[in-house]
């Protein structure tokens, strides 16, 4: 079961922000391939562009680490479980790095992509989440997810048989 939760982004103008000297910003791909060459980092939610072909992501980094990472899918990003209206976009495949754990930066980075989105014309963003997966719910009400429904992701033989929710026709 997944968790589908849209963001109330009114009244929200996007510029990059701080929190302690970490930046929240859009993120670039040779910034992210450099840090993944210069440290090791081998997590798939550092590699989204090159598994999906998803170009945008916003990060939170400090001057030599991105401590935090996530996608925004749009109509023509291929995502797995949504079918995206053109003023719809999916927050997805979000991690903090462990050791960064606690410090508010997943909120804060949802709070980013949801102004820089208004500002590109979207009117919702939505987020899936495992309903089990209860610090990523907390996360996302924090950064202004409410939950609007539920999917459920059937797989037979690890392949997708669970037809796409089609978010574009919701009010």
């Amino acid at each position: 079961i997944e968790t589908i939760n849209q963001a109330n982004h009114d009244n929200l103008s996007y510029k990059n922000h701080s929190i302690d000297g970490v930046i929240i910003k859009k993120g670039v791909i040779d910034e992210l391939d450099d840090f993944c060459r210069r440290t090791g980092e081998n997590a798939w939610e550092f590699y989204c562009h090159k598994f999906d072909g998803v170009k945008e992501f916003f990060i939170a980094r400090d001057s030599d680490t991105i401590r935090h990472i996530a996608w925004v899918y749009k109509k023509d990003d291929p995502n797995r479980l949504l079918i995206l209206g053109e003023r719809d976009a999916l927050l997805q495949y979000g991690l903090t790095l462990p050791q960064c754990r606690g410090l508010g930066l997943a909120p804060a980075v949802q709070r980013e992509v949801m102004r820089y989105l208004k500002e590109q014309g979207c009117k919702r963003m939505y987020s899936l989440v495992q309903s089990r997966n209860q610090s990523s719910i907390r996360s996302l009400k924090k950064g202004g997810f409410v939950q609007v429904g539920k999917v459920r992701l059937i797989k037979i033989f690890g392949f997708q048989v669970s037809k796409k929710l089609d978010v574009s026709k919701m009010s």
